[in-house]
């Protein structure tokens, strides 16, 4: 759970109380402003309505991330990934024949970002 510290502006959150739904985070109740962080009331648009919640009533959600997507330049799982690359590579040019080694070098190169998935 996402502390009330990281609420920004258009987050999409899901509500806890009073009952489990998926709302936008649209701006701090007016006159709220000035109160410490864990006591302001969030606008919360709940379409056709909106409602003023205090942090604790709610939940930052992320949006779901692609799993095909490449892995980020130069990260971790990226240089990882180079790795693995050259290993299957380097048994696929010593036997053309090695499939395996095909099909885990095509994949490599996906996740590395150099080719896009069918």
């Amino acid at each position: 759970m996402a502390h009330y510290k990281d609420v920004k502006i258009g987050d999409e959150v899901w509500i806890k109380e009073p009952s489990h739904i998926y709302a936008k985070v649209t701006g701090v109740r007016q006159g709220d402003a000035e109160l410490p962080l864990e006591e302001r009331r969030w606008k919360i648009e709940i379409r056709p309505s909106t409602q003023f919640l205090l942090p604790g009533d709610f939940e930052l959600i992320h949006p779901p991330t692609d799993p095909d997507a490449p892995h980020k330049y130069l990260s971790k799982e990226w240089t990882e990934e180079l790795a693995a690359f050259r290993d299957s590579a380097t048994r696929y040019l010593a036997n053309n024949a090695d499939e395996t080694a095909m099909t885990r070098t095509q994949e490599s190169l996906r996740k590395l970002g150099f080719i896009k998935p069918k």
